[in-house]
């Protein structure tokens, strides 16, 4: 069994050979092994015990340290902060030109839109006077033909009564078959 060693006496080295409770495991970290316990402690590589007395120039320079971490801290907050705005830039740029692009479109789209109204409303006007045209030609020819017939009844009655008398009984014998 080997000696009870103080633990402030030891220190980490990698580099360390020779018998002490330091072991490598497979993945190079190193664990501490006493003889009192039976399961290891992990340490990290650069591990070293120190005296008690050391602990006032440990606090020390952790105080100086913090300062040196807020400094960093600040300093990354800056750079975040700087990030952040130029991507907030950036995206305001996308979206106007976006949006630039949209109103365009749509303004195109409504020029469009209007000119196929106009055009339409202006077909619909052609076509709205050709009807009043077919129409008056219509009425024209059959006031035509009203006042032929009854231009041919008063010049011959008799024909036209004999006449209206042969159409009636045709059309009869048709509508009885």
């Amino acid at each position: 069994m080997s000696a009870a060693v103080p633990l402030f006496a030891w220190s980490v080295d990698a580099a360390a050979g020779g018998s002490h409770p330091l072991r490598h495991r497979g993945n190079d970290d190193l664990y501490l092994t006493l003889p009192v316990l039976t399961c290891p402690i992990p340490l990290p590589e650069n591990f070293v015990m120190n005296k008690p007395a050391d602990h006032v120039a440990n606090a020390a320079t952790a105080a100086a340290n913090t300062v040196t971490a807020a400094e960093r801290i600040d300093a990354s907050a800056e750079r975040v902060k700087q990030a952040t705005s130029e991507t907030i830039d950036r995206t305001k740029d996308a979206v106007d030109r976006a949006a630039d692009k949209v109103e365009s479109s749509l303004h195109s789209a409504t020029d469009k839109a209007a000119y196929g109204a106009t055009l339409a409303a202006e077909k619909a006007e052609e076509a709205k006077l050709r009807g009043k045209e077919a129409y008056g030609e219509a009425v024209d020819t059959a006031n035509d033909w009203l006042d032929t017939a009854r231009d041919y009844v008063r010049e011959k009655p008799v024909q036209s009564i004999a006449l209206a008398i042969a159409a009636g009984w045709l059309a009869g014998r048709i509508l009885r078959s």
